[in-house]
């Protein structure tokens, strides 16, 4: 399916969403911009509650809203398979954002939640626990 497809199919749910955790790549495709700022910024574009969370795998992520933009560091695992990664972050951003953390503290808490994912063989079998998550951010080095 050509990108303009996809774009337009997809413009219904990037209209309605709160949140959008892309990477820089998907953050062009879906707005059709040529540089990841340029996408953020359309992204943000009338849209002052919405937050974006751009990916950027072992190097951890950045937080973006209407107000600022803050690099939030990955955490040194030894990776074994990146499959599930991608949900186990942006299951645990959610889970925290909704639970009432700020965006800094939900994007610190996925990006364990996808640094862990990366240990075990297998789509899910790094997903951990709260209390597991939390003892590794407590004593996990960061990148």
């Amino acid at each position: 399916m050509p990108v303009e497809h996809t774009r337009t199919a997809f413009a219904p749910f990037v209209e309605a969403a709160d949140v959008i955790i892309p990477t820089a790549e998907e953050a062009c495709l879906l707005t059709g911009e040529s540089t990841a700022e340029d996408a953020i910024t359309t992204l943000l574009a009338g849209k002052p509650e919405r937050i974006v969370i751009l990916t950027q795998r072992e190097q951890g992520c950045v937080v973006h809203t209407q107000d600022y933009s803050e690099h939030v560091p990955g955490y040194k695992v030894q990776a074994i398979d990146a499959t599930g990664a991608g949900d186990c972050f942006d299951a645990g951003f959610l889970a925290r954002w909704l639970a009432g953390d700020s965006p800094i503290q939900a994007a610190r808490f996925a990006n364990a939640c996808g640094a862990l994912a990366i240990t075990a063989q297998g789509p899910m079998a790094g997903a951990q626990s709260l209390p597991t998550v939390q003892a590794f951010i407590a004593n996990a080095e960061t990148r």
